[in-house]
C-alpha cells in the first residue's frame, strides 16, 4: 500500500532472507509481535549461536564455558577459570564433559591450539 502512494518500497521483503540466515546459522528462530494503536510489528532477533534446545540440555555452568569459547576460540582453561572465579580443575572437568558429548573439540596442540564448538 505504501509503495502505491510513493512513500515506501517493498516493506517486509527481507523477512524471508532473515529467517533463512538464522536457520542456516542454527540460531534461535526470529520471533515477531504485532500490536495495534499505534500499529507496530516488532521483530526480535537473537544473536546467539546456541540453540534453545542445547541451552535447555546443558546447565548454566557448561553454557558459561561455551560462551567464553565462542567469544574467543583460543582461550585457555585457566583464563576461563579466572573469569568465572573458579578452579582450573572445575573448568577442566566441564571441558572434558563437553568433549565427551561431542560439543567441543580441541584443534591443534594443547598449547597454542584452539577450540571448535559443534552444536549439530
Amino acid at each position: 500500500m505504501f509503495s502505491l502512494v510513493g512513500i515506501g518500497e517493498r516493506a517486509g521483503s527481507g523477512i524471508p532472507s532473515i529467517y533463512h540466515v538464522w536457520a542456516e546459522q542454527k540460531w534461535e528462530a526470529p520471533s515477531y509481535q504485532e500490536s495495534f494503536g499505534p500499529d507496530r510489528t516488532t521483530l526480535t532477533l537473537q544473536l546467539c549461536s546456541f540453540s534453545t534446545d542445547l541451552q535447555e540440555n546443558l546447565t548454566a555452568k557448561f553454557m558459561e564455558v561455551i560462551q567464553f569459547i565462542d567469544e574467543n576460540p583460543y582461550i585457555t582453561a585457566a583464563e576461563i577459570a579466572d573469569r568465572l572465579r573458579t578452579t582450573g580443575n572445575a573448568i577442566s572437568q566441564r571441558i572434558r564433559a563437553l568433549k565427551q558429548k561431542g560439543i567441543l573439540t580441541n584443534i591443534g596442540p594443547d598449547k597454542g591450539g584452539y577450540w571448535k564448538i559443534d552444536l549439530d
